[in-house]
């Protein structure tokens, strides 16, 4: 594969993959999008929100989350969700790698009863993790984060 013919831009893949935009995927038909900023920075494009929307994603903002939102109340009971995690949702104390800081973001502490709940609830079928910069991420922190969320959310699913 030529890597320098590969799009690059900050949509999740589910926009670049027509299974996963299709609203009647047998994988799913809705997603979580988790990490939309509200205290300032960097916002989608209305495109991308709209188009997030008619996809039938839930957008959760990080406001939500640190006011205690569970997001596993936007499903049914064994609903099939695929989640799409932008890793700029943290704070940046946590994950400095991304193109995106946003200060006074959420703590892995803050976000993993969501995910556990979540698992419990739906039936996971996916997952993204997006944003982490490997090149700002001098320290690893960020990709040490993203592969934490990862890893715990498939002990959620399976353990």
């Amino acid at each position: 594969m030529d890597l320098a013919s590969l799009e690059v831009h900050h949509r999740p893949p589910r926009r670049r993959d027509p299974l996963l935009c299709d609203p009647a995927s047998r994988f799913s038909k809705r997603s979580l999008d988790h990490g939309l900023p509200t205290r300032g920075g960097h916002l989608p494009a209305e495109e991308d929100f709209l188009a997030a929307k008619r996809y039938g994603s839930q957008i959760v903002t990080t406001g939500q989350l640190a006011e205690g939102f569970e997001p596993s109340s936007l499903f049914s009971q064994g609903e099939a969700v695929y989640i799409n995690f932008d890793i700029d949702v943290f704070d940046p104390a946590f994950a400095p790698g991304t193109g995106f800081p946003e200060p006074g973001g959420l703590s892995y502490r803050e976000i993993r009863p969501a995910l556990a709940m979540l698992a419990r609830r739906c039936r996971i079928v996916g997952m993204d993790v997006v944003e982490v910069n490997p090149y700002l991420d001098t320290a690893k922190m960020t990709a040490l984060l993203a592969a934490r969320l990862i890893l715990d959310t498939l002990s959620f699913v399976f353990g």
